[in-house]
């Protein structure tokens, strides 16, 4: 008689208050990326920008193995088993999500209650596993069989997990792709990126030393330089001019030939890095284009813009005086107005975004200025 009491339409007791919970929010919810009036228990969900169908391996908030794996996630093994107990709910998406998690315990139950799974089924757990860094439910899951794909490895050596890497490197589990190496350069994971060259056979792209250029790894790029073959593009020199990183800038103008483009000294500018402006202007023959002194004067840079009107020759447009207009840097279009003629004659244009933008002394300034002008 306790038996039937404790389990009534199909859920034990204790479980009919999280899928009463579950189902009123499906009913008033069509997905997660809206945290409105959601129980308590999901709200952890937004405040880590989780996609929750995706990072819970489910199609849909509505699927019937959500509270399963909520549970999961939660690593409440003791409700885990008791929504097993109810129904067959063990798939290869559930052990993928304590994988994820990486809930040992209950990547352990669940294997142990899974025996209709064949090991291929799980390739997916084991990646996830490895992407995010954890190694014992990967040791435990290769150690019954369990196979991984190169993602596995790629998606380790990205995140600089290099515990990870060697133990799959060392079981031959799944292999890798250029992308192991590609994406340790990428974010500056040196002691990876020296395992998978002495280690792995895959290689690289260019895309290593030029995303470890955009990221500022000069220790990579050096790395790179000296041991592998695969270069980089221009983009390396326009990205470290780009990002602010001098040394970087330096090293790639020294030491490689792919040379870069007018967009290096333009985003340098635009960013107000005076340093690689005026390195590039006396180092190198790209040169620049107007959009150069356009974005330094729409950022307020007064410095790299009176380096540009004074060692440059290629100007700028009507947008720099209606930028700075827009932006409310009135030392800038006080400065344009002065410097630059041509700019003068789209002061009405200039008015008109200071005033939408309710700069009145830079609409002020240009009025009279303007009135100045109508004198002559």
């Amino acid at each position: 008689m306790t038996t039937i009491q404790q389990y009534q339409c199909g859920l034990f007791v204790d479980l009919q208050p999280r899928y009463a919970e579950w189902k009123a929010f499906v009913q008033t919810h069509s997905n997660f990326r809206y945290n409105v009036a959601a129980p308590v228990r999901y709200r952890c969900f937004f405040d880590d920008k989780m996609h929750v169908t995706q990072d819970l391996f489910l199609p849909a908030v509505s699927d019937h193995r959500f509270v399963l794996h909520v549970a999961i996630f939660e690593g409440d093994l003791y409700v885990v088993q008791r929504c097993i107990r109810c129904h067959s709910l063990v798939t290869p998406q559930a052990l993928t999500c304590a994988a994820r998690f990486g809930h040992l315990h209950i990547v352990e139950f669940l294997h142990l209650n899974a025996q209709h799974l064949p090991p291929s089924a799980g390739h997916a757990a084991v990646d996830a596993a490895a992407k995010h860094g954890h190694l014992a439910v990967v040791q435990f899951l290769i150690r019954h069989q369990y196979t991984s794909s190169p993602h596995a490895m790629d998606a380790a050596a990205s995140r600089g997990h290099l515990e990870m890497v060697t133990f799959l490197h060392t079981h031959g589990a799944g292999g890798c792709t250029h992308v192991a190496l590609d994406g340790a350069a990428e974010h500056g994971h040196l002691d990876v990126v020296a395992f998978l060259h002495h280690h792995r056979s895959e290689g690289a792209t260019i895309d290593a030393m030029d995303f470890a250029t955009q990221n500022g790894h000069l220790d990579v790029v050096q790395f790179l330089h000296v041991h592998r073959t695969e270069g980089c593009s221009a983009d390396a020199l326009n990205w470290a001019a780009e990002g602010g990183h001098l040394e970087l800038v330096h090293f790639l103008h020294d030491h490689r030939h792919e040379g870069a483009t007018t967009d290096a000294m333009d985003a340098a500018a635009q960013h107000g890095y005076m340093d690689i402006v005026e390195f590039l202007h006396e180092n190198r023959s790209e040169g620049c284009t107007s959009a150069a002194m356009d974005l330094a004067a729409a950022n307020g840079h007064m410095d790299v813009v009176q380096f540009l009107v004074s060692r440059r020759r290629e100007g700028c447009s009507a947008d720099a005086l209606v930028w700075a207009a827009q932006n409310g840097h009135l030392d800038m279009v006080m400065f344009l107005w002065m410097h630059v003629e041509h700019v003068r004659c789209h002061v009405e244009a200039a008015r008109r975004a200071a005033k939408r933008h309710e700069h009145n002394a830079i609409d002020q300034y240009l009025e009279f200025q303007q009135s100045e002008l109508m004198k002559q």
